[in-house]
């Protein structure tokens, strides 16, 4: 789908929206695998180095894994339950490679930009921008307070101990008191500048011509993948 600049980063949040609903919509095996197949290909044609798929898909990796443990076991066959754990994984596997899709060379700025240019409310928007922001300040304030642990003498081990439990409890409880005083602190800052959730991002300048009938040519494989769904029920 080329370089996504300007107006065509909102149209890649759409498609990832719409082509993750739709792959949702999926419940026949070999429909599902065709999907992650074809999420694989578009992550080539895009040119998605693998380590930014494999930053995506390591933790959805591990709970397809426990899928494939658990299910056997509460299904009425373990043969059912490879084959549910299978969807319920394929699908998982699917959204993985449209987010890897979606945020390849798209900034989050530029996201949350697109969200607005989607009717996403100013609310909703700003409200994510906030979660984002005190998410990296808090893993930046947390690896401050374990460096200062480690000069009080603290070494993290590996087995279950009760007294390094009681040091990262007091540091967890530290560690939202913290944040929630930073957030007091963020909260009146932004009334005192008039803030009020309603403000509008810069809108995107117009994108090139032909790239709604380019990101819909996309979404194709997957509308003729529900359709052949519908024909085999």
């Amino acid at each position: 789908m080329g370089d996504f600049t300007s107006d065509v980063d909102t149209l890649k949040a759409a498609f990832f929206f719409v082509s993750a609903f739709l792959g949702a919509l999926l419940g026949r095996l070999e429909s599902i695998l065709v999907s992650d197949v074809y999420g694989l290909i578009l992550l080539a044609a895009a040119a998605v180095p693998p380590a930014h798929v494999w930053q995506r898909l390591r933790y959805a990796l591990w709970i397809v894994l426990l899928m494939f443990l658990f299910f056997p076991l509460i299904a009425p066959t373990p043969g059912a339950g490879l084959v549910q754990a299978a969807r319920y994984g394929g699908r998982l596997l699917f959204i993985g490679f449209m987010l890897a899709f979606l945020f390849h060379e798209l900034p989050l700025d530029h996201f949350f930009r697109a969200l607005q240019a989607l009717r996403v409310p100013s609310v909703i928007v700003w409200l994510l921008r906030f979660t984002v922001r005190f998410g990296e300040l808090a893993k930046i304030e947390a690896a401050r307070m374990r460096m200062a642990l480690r000069a009080r003498g603290y070494r993290e081990r590996s087995f279950f101990s009760l007294s390094a439990y009681r040091a990262l409890s007091r540091l967890l409880g530290a560690l939202l008191l913290r944040t929630l005083a930073r957030s007091e602190r963020v909260t009146v800052a932004l009334r005192a500048r008039g803030f009020t959730g309603d403000e509008r991002l810069p809108p995107f300048p117009p994108g090139p011509p032909g790239e709604r009938w380019i990101a819909a040519l996309w979404l194709l494989p997957l509308l003729l993948l529900l359709g052949w769904e519908g024909l085999v029920r």
